[in-house]
């Protein structure tokens, strides 16, 4: 991996000199001031839905979903290193004696960059809900309530790097964190490399019964596991209106190799195959020098084929975010041990 990065981003770097002092970016376009401190909270809805699909139709999909209504969190930034979170209060969720307790934590580290950033993000997700178990019967039966599933989980954990080869007039931190200003409309290619591993697991199987004899390959699974790696390019740009108002969209569309195994009543099955990944979102930001606020829609959408059945896992959501920034807050300003370390010097003073 770390080849292919220096493959791609080599020429880029070395068009930019190593002795020669170059502003890392156009003070036209992006805002020139330190970043500081920037504390930012947001209220957010996540939807989250594992689908298994009969290929040849002979099912109904089997789609679970959660019981989320709303979300609360906050992300604190300093010079580029930030911190997230996601809590779920017990007042956010729909009707919990119909359609269960769903709970979910989102914790991410992230550093970004003027070229690139990169992150640690991890999330889990318990209980989840089938809203038409009567699907299943014969004759089919409208009336069934939500067949709750508790012992259900899913989990992600990854590692993202992304790097911005315009990164000299589009900001990368305007458009993710807000500890930049976009004053002009510009934007930029962009490379991601993700690798992760994403589980889903319940206590029973995950098919119901009445159709489990048309998914025979993967009969009585009960737990799902994914390592992959992929490489996604794509492109963001930022439109920036009446100085203040700035709209951003942002798309990845990327391939890559991921190993399966599928485990329950039927067996074991291991296998490796390439795959297709989609990141779409996009950002309306409103920017003050001190404050900031908008809104933000996401998705991450893929998809697992195996003989019969076809595995869909999508992520969704949309934020509203309010933040402050803090330029001249300094992060232990007076430590002589730390700043003699160059990379913690740099990143103490914002540079």
């Amino acid at each position: 991996m770390i080849v292919l990065l220096w493959v791609l981003c080599a020429p880029v770097l070395r068009a930019q000199g190593t002795h020669t002092a170059v502003a890392p970016f156009d003070t036209n376009y992006v805002s020139g001031n330190k970043e500081g401190l920037t504390v930012r909270t947001r209220l957010g809805r996540i939807s989250q839905q594992w689908a298994i699909v009969h290929r040849q139709g002979k099912a109904p999909d089997i789609n679970y979903n959660v019981n989320l209504l709303s979300t609360f969190g906050g992300h604190v930034a300093y010079n580029g290193l930030g911190l997230g979170f996601y809590l779920l209060p017990n007042e956010a969720r729909n009707n919990p004696e119909r359609y269960g307790y769903s709970r979910r934590l989102d914790l991410s580290l992230d550093f970004v960059r003027h070229r690139w950033c990169g992150a640690f993000v991890f999330n889990r997700t318990s209980g989840f809900y089938l809203p038409n178990p009567g699907a299943f019967e014969v004759p089919v039966v409208d009336t069934l309530p939500p067949q709750l599933r508790p012992d259900m989980h899913a989990q992600m954990l990854a590692a993202e790097y992304m790097y911005v080869f315009n990164h000299r007039r589009y900001s990368l931190r305007a458009q993710l964190n807000q500890t930049n200003v976009q004053r002009k409309s510009a934007g930029s290619w962009l490379l991601k490399i993700q690798v992760g591993q994403s589980r889903v697991w319940a206590d029973s199987s995950l098919i119901p019964p009445q159709v489990d004899s048309l998914f025979p390959s993967v009969s009585g699974f009960t737990q799902a596991t994914f390592s992959n790696i992929h490489v996604s390019p794509g492109y963001a740009h930022t439109f920036v209106i009446a100085r203040r108002f700035a709209i951003s969209p942002f798309l990845l569309l990327g391939i890559g190799y991921q190993r399966q195994y599928l485990a329950g009543s039927g067996g074991e099955i291991r296998k490796g195959s390439l795959y297709l990944a989609t990141e779409p979102r996009l950002t309306l930001n409103y920017s003050r020098p001190r404050w900031f606020a908008g809104f933000l829609v996401y998705a991450r959408l893929s998809a697992n084929i195996y003989e019969e059945m076809q595995l869909v896992a999508n992520l969704s959501g949309a934020q509203l975010y309010v933040g402050y920034r803090f330029p001249h807050f300094r992060l232990l300003p007076n430590n002589v041990f730390l700043r003699r370390i160059r990379p913690l010097r740099k990143w103490l003073d914002g540079d």
